[in-house]
Parts: structure tokens; C-alpha cells; sequence
């Protein structure tokens, strides 16, 4: 006998995604959805049907399985009413978006640095956290952690290496606090890796963070010229010897910060990479543009959005070449805000025990304070700054023309609107390389199992 729900189907219209993308890899036919993550191998026939369809949007389900069917709906490829898709993403935004069960904090508890890249927005600044802010912080997250169902911190700064033994200090408060109020903690951290060692990876284990991001830029020649220790020795080699130790215990994510000097020659340092005792099921490559903050414009000749996507096919060619994951945006699975700017629970909190909803702002200059509020000496979460913080939370890329138009918008959730904003809301200014290459790289998972892995673990954690 046929279920209700079902026959119910079987005599109406299915309405197709407005996210799907259509890709013959290999002879094989497949549908990628964006809003459901799911990469779906169908038969020729089945796959035609839908393509041929899909400028239209609507089905005849009468011409399909009730199998098919099912399948379909079940992977989001189509739906029973129109305008379904758009009302649920929106749905998932705002849930998220104002979902305070759990707390995402990025901490930065010293900007002091052992590099002096010329591009960093924390340049000159050698503030660390007190030993009272220090206490206090334990304090917040015991207090956090009986709100709270979940508690994530990325460790940023400065060089968290140069502050290790207190980060292991207030780490292991956190997770004590949150075992005793059954809430779940995880971290993941930011390196420059000079400094790192098999037994600070070790600790950083015990510390439960997951991933480790580290920096290259470029092959050795180019990266040594920009990331150089205070007295000018080079990084290179130390830093590629660390990232291969920490892959065989930690997810590196490895960022290569890309422009038009360190461009030309890059493919030395995939080489490189393919040659390194790494652990490849743990690594992935994350390769972003040097970007100008509020005060500061690099030496570098940098990339515009628009170009940054042509070499991002580039660098995926390359990644295929020599067998190296290349990452995936946070967004591909699970996550429906863009970032901490974005969401009711996401800050940045620096030494001073302040509060920010972007890093862009820790960059303001003299006379700038775009921060949102502060940490207080009852180790409560203070929010002062109401204009600045419900400035973030009110973007909706609902509201946005050319993000209702991008079939990426379910990944990135909305362009950044500070570089939006910033470049005169250009078209294309704020969104995601994806926006361009998710098509490659959904075709490099199809071929790769490296690939595939990082697509299945994308994310800072």
C-alpha cells in the first residue's frame, strides 16, 4: 500500500532547487546541493530529467519512482512547495544567528609576536593579559559553562606560542568547568608554527584543540622575505618541519596568503608540500588574498575579489597535481551564519578584556573603539556598545539582491559586509572564492579521497 505522504506527491508538481549544480565527472552523472551538502550519483536518465527541467524549476513526479522521489526530497534536490528553499535557509539563518545555547569566543590573549610581517594588523602591539584578567577569565568560562550547552575558542593572537603556558593553564580551567556542568568544550588554534614542538603538540591534545592553523607565504624565497624572525632570519624551513610534526596529531589547516609577488612561483611550494613527511588525510590548504585593514595597506601588490577566483582555479589545479587537500568553507557543512560578526554568540576578546565582533577593528587607529563591551571584575560579560553590536546582527543577505541570486548563499551564509561596505557594495565584494571554484573542488572530491576527507572535515575545527 502506498504511504499517504508519498501518493500525495506522486500527484503533484516537485519544485527543483534553486542550489543544485550539475556535474559529469569521469562519464559519471551527479547533483550537488549546497543547502543539503549532499554530492548525489544518479543514472543518466534521472540526471538529464532534472537538468532539463531545472530552468523551469518544477517536475512532473508522475514521470519518477516513488523511490526517486523520496531520494530527492530527502537530499533537498527538490521540494513539494515552491518557495520552501528560501523560507527554510532564511529560517536556519535566524535561528543561528540568535541561538545564545552556545558560545563561540575567539581569544587573543596576547598580541605579542616573535615574526614582524609588515601586513599584520597587530604590528607594534606587545599587550598580553594580566595575571588578574587571567584568573578572571577562568572565572567567566565556569560561569559560561553553566549557561551554555557548548563553548568553542580559537586560540589567536600575537603568537600564542610566546603565551603557552598560560593558555595550557586557563585551557584545562575551561574544560574542568565544563565537565562539571556537562557542557561540551572544543578548541582549534593559530600558529605561526616557529615555536611549535612535538611535545607542545602533545599538550595542545591534552588541551582538546582539534586544529591548528599555520601561515606560509609562498615558496621559501618569498615566504622568508615577509614572515622573518625580529632579528631578519628567515621561517621557512622551521615552520614546514612543524606542520609536518603537528599533522600526524592535529588537522593543520595551512594558509597561504596569496598576492601578486608570491603568485608566480607557488607551484615551488606545493612541490614542496608533496615532498614533506606530512600526514595528507590531516592536512588542507586554505589559500587567501592579502587583504588592507582600516589603517593598514600592505607592500604587497594584492589581488582584487575577481581576480582572486581565476588563481584560486589555478591553485586547485595544482593541489590536483600533486595530491594536496585544498580546504573547503566553513560553511559547506553544518554552519548557518557567516561568521562571529554575524551571530548573537560569537566575540573577540583581546588583553584588555575587551570585546569585538570582527578583528578588522582591532585595527581602527588612535581615537577608533568599535569594540562592543567588555569582560568586568565580575567576570561577566558586559555589553556596552548596543548601537555597534545590533549594527551586526541586523545584516541579512535576505536582503541582498545578489546574494538571493548566488547559489553559494546557503555555504557562505551572506557576504562580509565590512568588506562590502568598504569597497562601496561593489557587486562580487564579500563573497567567497566558492562563489567561483565550488564546482572544481566538488569534482576533486568526486576523483580524490584526500579531497573528499576534507570536504567531509571541512571547517576550523
Amino acid at each position: 500500500m502506498t504511504h499517504p505522504y508519498l501518493l500525495y506527491i506522486l500527484i503533484m508538481n516537485c519544485y527543483i532547487s534553486k542550489y543544485n549544480f550539475y556535474i559529469i565527472e569521469d562519464n559519471q552523472h551527479y547533483i550537488y546541493n549546497t543547502v543539503s551538502g549532499s554530492i548525489l550519483k544518479l543514472s543518466q536518465g534521472l540526471y538529464n530529467y532534472i537538468k532539463s527541467n531545472d530552468r523551469n524549476g518544477i517536475i512532473d513526479n508522475r514521470k519518477l519512482s516513488e523511490k526517486a522521489i523520496k531520494y530527492l526530497i530527502d537530499n533537498r534536490i527538490i521540494y513539494l512547495r515552491e518557495k520552501e528553499e528560501l523560507s527554510y535557509l532564511e529560517y536556519l539563518y535566524k535561528r543561528d544567528t540568535h541561538d545564545d545555547s552556545f558560545l563561540s569566543m575567539v581569544m587573543l590573549p596576547t598580541l605579542k609576536c616573535n615574526f614582524r610581517c609588515h601586513y599584520c594588523y597587530e604590528k607594534d602591539k606587545n599587550t598580553s593579559l594580566s595575571d588578574s584578567s587571567l584568573n578572571l577569565l577562568k572565572k567567566f568560562f565556569d560561569i559560561q559553562s553553566k549557561k551554555r550547552l557548548f563553548i568553542a575558542v580559537r586560540w589567536s593572537g600575537g603568537e600564542i606560542l610566546t603565551y603557552w603556558k598560560q593558555i595550557k593553564e586557563l585551557s584545562k580551567s575551561i574544560i574542568e568547568s565544563c565537565c562539571q556542568n556537562n557542557c561540551s568544550y572544543v578548541a582549534s588554534a593559530i600558529s605561526n608554527g616557529s615555536l611549535l614542538t612535538q611535545r607542545i603538540v602533545d599538550e595542545m591534545v591534552e588541551c582538546n584543540i582539534k586544529s591548528l592553523q599555520i601561515t606560509l607565504d609562498g615558496d621559501q624565497v618569498h615566504h622568508d622575505k615577509v614572515r622573518f624572525y625580529k632579528e631578519g632570519k628567515g621561517s621557512f624551513e622551521q615552520i614546514l618541519n612543524n606542520i609536518a610534526i603537528a599533522s600526524h596529531k592535529l588537522k593543520v589547516i595551512v594558509r597561504i596568503n596569496m598576492d601578486k609577488h608570491n603568485y608566480p612561483s607557488i607551484e615551488n611550494l606545493f612541490s614542496t608540500l608533496a615532498k614533506t613527511d606530512i600526514n595528507k588525510q590531516n592536512i588542507q590548504l586554505f589559500c587567501k588574498p592579502v587583504l588592507c585593514t582600516a589603517v593598514r595597506t600592505p607592500k604587497n601588490d594584492v589581488f582584487t575579489p575577481e581576480e582572486f577566483y581565476n588563481v584560486e582555479l589555478t591553485l586547485l589545479r595544482l593541489s590536483k597535481k600533486y595530491h594536496l587537500p585544498y580546504s573547503f568553507h566553513w560553511g559547506i557543512k553544518g554552519h548557518h551564519t557567516r561568521c562571529a560578526y554575524s551571530g548573537i554568540q560569537g566575540y573577540y576578546l583581546t588583553p584588555n578584556m575587551k570585546l569585538y565582533k570582527c578583528p578588522v577593528y582591532l585595527d581602527q587607529g588612535e581615537g577608533q573603539d568599535n569594540s562592543i563591551g567588555y569582560i568586568d571584575k565580575n567576570a561577566d560579560m558586559v555589553i556596552s556598545n548596543h548601537s555597534e553590536l545590533l549594527k551586526s546582527l541586523s545584516y541579512s543577505p535576505f536582503q541582498n539582491s545578489e546574494c538571493l541570486n548566488c547559489k553559494v548563499l546557503p555555504i557562505c551564509h551572506g557576504k562580509c559586509p565590512i568588506l562590502w561596505e568598504n569597497s562601496g557594495r561593489l557587486a562580487d565584494s564579500g563573497c567567497i572564492p566558492e562563489k567561483y571554484s565550488i564546482v572544481e573542488k566538488v569534482k576533486y572530491a568526486i576523483r580524490s579521497k584526500i579531497q573528499m576527507n576534507a570536504y567531509n572535515n571541512s571547517g576550523i575545527i
